[in-house]
């Protein structure tokens, strides 16, 4: 792999640059993990690049979205030892996003950035002019729902008809309609 800092050619599990001495950095999203400089957010999911020392195996990076208002706190780890024995975990549902009148049927990772330009999903989004080059990401919380994300697009997200606020994590449900600019996608779980 290249350094991002000097370009120059690095050990592919080297955790700082053994030519300019550059701790590196990289996406969290492991379908990506793309290089880049520290404090920069990968271009491709606009998601804040993390130390590759923490994003190795054993490393503590997670994927899910920080807590809004209208979810709980995660439990503390520090349980007594009388306490009652977890849940066991919520089933993974997986995301579909379709519109068969514009021929798109998106089922995306947690992470996945939708886009004209950016995101692995390109190839269905590139040939409406309407949609940004990175417009929506998508992400999973703990508890296995999924919420969208517009990414200050330029024709903005819409969820139901209503205008969504850039950088805040919209809970979706089955049967809502997410809108790209004014491209509708069905919200369906699998």
């Amino acid at each position: 792999m290249d350094c991002p800092s000097c370009k120059n050619s690095i050990d592919d599990d080297s955790f700082f640059c053994d030519q300019c001495g550059s701790e590196l950095f990289r996406c969290p999203n492991p379908r990506c993990a793309k290089l880049g400089k520290g404090g920069k957010a990968c271009p491709d999911h606009g998601l804040k690049l993390v130390s590759v020392k923490d994003a190795s195996p054993g490393g503590t990076v997670t994927l899910q979205p920080a807590p809004t208002a209208a979810t709980p706190p995660a439990p503390s780890a520090a349980a007594s030892p009388a306490a009652p024995a977890a849940p066991s975990p919520v089933p993974a549902r997986r995301l579909r996003l379709h519109s068969p009148e514009h021929g798109i049927d998106i089922r995306p990772a947690p992470g996945d950035v939708l886009g004209r330009v950016n995101g692995p999903h390109v190839g269905m989004l590139s040939r409406f002019a309407q949609v940004s080059s990175s417009h929506l990401e998508i992400g999973q919380a703990g508890d296995g729902g999924w919420w969208a994300k517009d990414l200050k697009a330029f024709n903005h997200s819409y969820y139901n008809g209503r205008l969504m606020q850039p950088g805040q994590a919209q809970p979706l449900a089955t049967g809502a309609i997410l809108s790209l600019a004014d491209i509708p996608l069905q919200v369906v779980f699998e």
